[in-house]
């Protein structure tokens, strides 16, 4: 079995009107292929190709209140059509950035669609808490979250983050990190309580083992959880990384192979 993904990316500032508003788009083509396994099987067990294309359009504003402080908003939304091997044509519309932003020298205050990303580590990512950036993709696109995130760093030695992220409880995901930085390397140490009851999976797990939609995949099913987070990183004569996290379950669950379904484990 063998994949490729060939990417073409096209991006553009197309104008800007008194400073304040700019608008720019983002074509991407993507196409990947998995090769079959038995040509006697299914036409999905054949092989499997999905060419993709997708289109986000980005319109931003910006308005300085003084020489250190400014207000931005962001509005984008995100086109996208599949055509896959089995003939089937998918086409997606979904608002992929709405948020608006106070910042100054120290602090960034931002609220809406976003996206929250941190972390040392590029393929496995433990710390992909809140992004589904994939490695293959160099465009760096991930789903955005509704939250009100804050990011206080009075100095380049130490930087606090905070967020609080909507869930289907009346009670919101919320979380916050800590980065520090000195001689030795940079550290961060992260806190995250997921709120969220529905069933939903690890990411990067999703991604690493499922790369067609249609290819079943079945792992670990999540709900609320904590979660802590540790990162490392050291540039010197030898560069250095390291990147863990920790999931503490309020219950846990897992597919069941045969009929896909969710079983508690305790």
């Amino acid at each position: 079995m063998f994949k490729y993904i060939v990417l073409v990316l096209f991006s553009s500032n197309a104008f800007l009107i008194a400073q304040s508003f700019t608008f720019k788009g983002q074509l991407l083509l993507n196409s990947l292929y998995l090769g079959g396994v038995d040509d006697d099987l299914d036409e999905l067990s054949r092989g499997y190709n999905k060419n993709q294309i997708s289109y986000t359009p980005t319109l931003s504003f910006k308005s300085e209140i003084d020489s250190d402080s400014f207000l931005d908003f962001e509005i984008s939304y995100q086109l996208t059509r599949n055509y896959t091997s089995t003939k089937r044509i998918e086409t997606y519309k979904n608002k992929y950035r709405f948020w608006g932003r106070y910042a100054n020298e120290t602090l960034d205050v931002r609220l809406g669609l976003q996206k929250i990303s941190f972390g040392q580590a590029f393929i496995f990512r433990p710390l992909s808490w809140f992004d589904t950036i994939d490695y293959r993709n160099t465009t760096d696109q991930t789903i955005g979250v509704k939250a009100l995130r804050l990011k206080y760093a009075p100095n380049n030695s130490y930087g606090i983050w905070a967020w609080i992220i909507k869930s289907n409880q009346k009670v919101p995901s919320y979380g916050f990190r800590l980065e520090l930085s000195d001689k030795s390397g940079d550290w961060g140490f992260s806190y995250h309580r997921d709120s969220e009851d529905d069933d939903h999976f690890f990411p990067q797990l999703t991604m690493l083992y499922s790369p067609a939609p249609e290819v079943t995949f079945w792992c670990c099913s999540i709900k609320e959880n904590h979660r802590l987070g540790f990162d490392y990183r050291f540039d010197g004569n030898i560069g250095f990384w390291i990147e863990a996290s920790s999931y503490i379950m309020d219950e846990f669950y897992v597919a069941s192979e045969e009929n896909n379904d969710f079983n508690d484990y305790e």
